[in-house]
């Protein structure tokens, strides 16, 4: 482990506790395979003719999944309709000190079968095996039975078997403790001189009759020996420096959102070229700071009659988030946004391996989602983003009617919410969600 003092390199060392961020994070490849798994589903239901309810996690929800539904229309009378109903879901997990990372588990249920399983891929194949058995039932899908064979099992129920590590998601090489070490060895050997000395010592004199006072003094100098040999160890181990590993966390922050404004218009015949008119909105928004991100988000929700798929545009500063809904409504289209204060952060995990490395102790810790508590500066900064995003989207609405010589008057007063209860709405309602986890119990 080589380090580069601020004195020896002659910069400023930036030593403020931010956890490191890396677009190359085991989360990021997670959000890639869990996109890939989506794309799988859609193609097998399309080869087979049909089209399920889809739907996977949000940017910045966590634990990433893939879920699809499909419903099979199977007759109709005039009180009811029968359907063939089935579920899939696929979970990614993260483990980034693993050999395999990314962990895949599958709940299948169809009639009254259920199947669920957790492996580290999900082969194309397989996948496509559970979708047909949506669809079609049949037999148990290969990915729900065991990778170990059935003898291999048997056995090593009785003896260990070295060939079933090949089933096993060993830690990664960097991770991997290593148990032979200097004070471990010392110690191994006083415990032993301790339990030799001693226990020869005062063992039933009838049996060892031949020691005599002066002997069993020495036996028990050495188990003292083995005492002090043992307590040199521990020194030696808790002397060792301490550092912390920690998992570079994604760009993508997690999020637990709370809404504070909001606003929304309905602007006239802006739906009559709708592709045009939402592509300058989000261009006047694009241009308001190279430093915020962007991204378009697909979410669905769940209706009384079915469900609704739709589009928005995503505006992330800090802490704040502010969701753009540009949507048609007949010759008109619908204009709006909704500002929310974020209160999830990555946090670490208690430490997953400890390594012992050139004399160092090294903890590896993951990364979970934790809570954040918002400041009054996070409220500031998710005010002026908020803001901004207003005033570009009204001076473009007002280019447009302009431009179209539309006489409109539409309300552009921002709906506001309570700044007092921003900042503690969400310690509100994870003490709401822990009470009602105690009922439960």
């Amino acid at each position: 482990m080589q380090t580069i003092y601020a004195e020896q390199s002659g910069q400023l060392e930036d030593a403020r506790p931010i956890l490191p961020v890396s677009d190359q994070s085991r989360w990021n490849w997670a959000a890639e395979s869990r996109d890939q798994v989506a794309a799988r589903i859609e193609q097998s239901l399309a080869a087979l003719g049909l089209q399920g309810w889809l739907r996977k996690s949000q940017p910045g929800e966590y634990p990433l999944y893939v879920a699809v539904d499909v419903w099979r229309h199977l007759a109709e009378t005039g009180l009811t309709g029968t359907f063939d109903r089935s579920h899939l879901k696929v979970t990614i997990q993260v483990e980034p000190y693993r050999v395999h990372p990314v962990i895949y588990t599958a709940e299948l249920s169809r009639h009254q079968k259920k199947y669920e399983a957790t492996y580290w891929a999900m082969p194309h194949d397989e996948l496509d095996e559970m979708v047909a058995y949506l669809v079609r039932g049949g037999k148990k899908p290969a990915y729900f039975k065991s990778r170990v064979p059935l003898i291999a099992r048997i056995v090593a129920s009785f003896v260990p078997l070295p060939m079933l590590k090949e089933y096993e998601n060993e830690l990664i090489e960097e991770a991997k403790p290593k148990h032979l070490t200097g004070p471990t060895v010392l110690g191994w050997m006083g415990a032993m001189a301790v339990l030799a000395g001693f226990g020869q010592a005062f063992a039933n004199a009838d049996a060892y009759s031949y020691y005599d006072d002066t002997g069993r003094a020495q036996m028990i100098g050495i188990g003292l020996f083995g005492l002090v040999i043992v307590g040199f160890a521990i020194w030696l181990s808790r002397r060792r420096p301490v550092y912390e590993a920690v998992a570079k966390q994604p760009v993508r922050t997690p999020r637990r959102e709370f809404r504070i404004d909001s606003w929304q218009v309905s602007v006239p015949e802006a739906g009559n070229e709708f592709d045009s008119f939402k592509s300058r909105i989000a261009d006047a928004l694009k241009q308001m700071d190279p430093g915020l991100e962007f991204s378009i988000e697909i979410y669905q929700s769940l209706t009384p009659r079915g469900f609704e798929e739709r589009e928005r545009l995503v505006i992330t500063k800090g802490q704040g988030n502010v969701h753009v809904h540009v949507q048609t409504f007949g010759r008109d289209a619908f204009v709006g946004w909704d500002s929310y204060l974020n209160w999830a952060r990555w946090s670490e995990t208690s430490p997953i391996s400890t390594v012992i490395r050139e004399g160092n102790r090294i903890e590896y810790k993951s990364l979970v989602v934790g809570d954040h508590v918002p400041t009054k500066f996070d409220l500031m900064e998710l005010n002026a983003l908020a803001e901004t995003s207003h005033r570009n989207i009204v001076r473009e609405i007002k280019a447009f009617l302009k431009e179209k010589e539309i006489e409109a008057d539409l309300d552009f007063q921002i709906i506001r919410g309570d700044r007092n209860r921003a900042l503690t709405e969400g310690n509100e309602k994870t003490k709401e969600q822990k009470s009602a986890t105690s009922a439960a119990i």
